[in-house]
């Protein structure tokens, strides 16, 4: 695996993904939703690895897909389609907050 696609499965590519997904509601671009979704690819294909989220980070990688192609056309249900890529996040930085680790 080369150092870029690495670097994304962290949180690097988490925060690069939804900073993508923020300008790409700011402008209404669905160019800038691919370019979201795809930078959060790695980190989805990383968090399927753990038990508690694994099929939730494929569905997470779906519907950021689905939600890049909707951006300029239905933002509402643009935002509900990144539910599923935000609960993972948020999920895993609180256990990671508090030192969780779920694989051993």
């Amino acid at each position: 695996m080369s150092s870029v696609v690495n670097g994304l499965s962290g949180w690097t590519g988490a925060v690069f993904a939804l900073l993508a997904f923020a300008f790409a509601f700011g402008r209404r671009s669905p160019a800038l939703g691919v370019l979201g979704a795809a930078l959060s690819a790695p980190f989805c294909l990383c968090a399927k690895g753990y038990p508690i989220v694994g099929a939730l980070a494929w569905a997470a990688l779906v519907s950021n897909f689905i939600a890049a192609c909707i951006v300029g056309l239905r933002r509402d249900i643009a935002v509900a389609a990144l539910t599923p890529f935000g609960v993972i996040c948020a999920f895993l930085a609180v256990l990671a907050i508090r030192g969780i680790r779920l694989a051993r």
